[in-house]
């Protein structure tokens, strides 16, 4: 057997970090889908409001 130099406690620590690091990520595409989902709801409110301009101002020219 070929002896690498690397003793159980670093396997182990390896491990540890590889599973917080995926953890992390998790985490993060959760944060990403959250953020999207806000500027999706924010997207849809600003076309609202273009909208409501564009029929505030027909209104306007309508009266005059």
């Amino acid at each position: 057997m070929i002896e690498l130099g690397i003793s159980w406690k670093e396997i182990i620590y390896v491990t540890f970090m590889a599973g917080a690091c995926w953890l992390e990520l998790r985490a993060i595409r959760r944060d990403i889908a959250r953020l999207e989902a806000k500027v999706e709801k924010h997207n849809s409110f600003d076309r609202r409001i273009v909208k409501l301009e564009s029929e505030t101002q027909y209104l306007k020219e309508r009266l005059k």
